[in-house]
């Protein structure tokens, strides 16, 4: 009778393990989804002048497909300004961020005319966008 108990005990904790398990893992998937869908949002004002995916002709700025890890100003194709082509920073998650901020601040004299995202979560959800589509 001990070991019957037992063993309905270790299988219903294993059940709940899982059962756990799966939860919190379909619940951070909702969130990631419900992040992109907000990412998507706050590109809609970038869309007008950026492209995301790999072949896509450039617009008034530059097809950002591979942006992650890429130097700035060197997308082959597209005409940046000079302060642009001759800064030597790499898009990371840090330096986008900044520039997504504040781009007049981060390279003055680029030519982007984009006053800055407003707000910490449009930012969060637009950097997560960003890092999905243009891979």
């Amino acid at each position: 009778m001990k070991r019957l108990l037992l063993t309905s005990l270790v299988a219903s904790l294993i059940l709940s393990v899982g059962s756990t398990a799966q939860a919190e893992e379909s619940s951070t998937t909702e969130e990631t989804e419900k992040q992109l869908m907000l990412g998507k949002r706050a590109f809609i004002r970038c869309v007008a002048c950026h492209s995301l995916a790999e072949g896509e002709a450039h617009r008034t700025g530059p097809n950002l497909h591979g942006l992650f890890g890429a130097t700035a100003g060197q997308k082959e194709g597209f005409a940046y300004s000079d302060a642009l082509k001759n800064s030597t920073m790499e898009w990371n998650d840090e330096n986008l961020r900044a520039w997504l901020l504040s781009p007049a601040t981060v390279i003055p004299g680029n030519k982007m005319a984009f006053g800055g995202v407003p707000s910490e979560k449009e930012l969060d959800a637009l950097m997560a966008y960003l890092a999905e589509m243009t891979k």
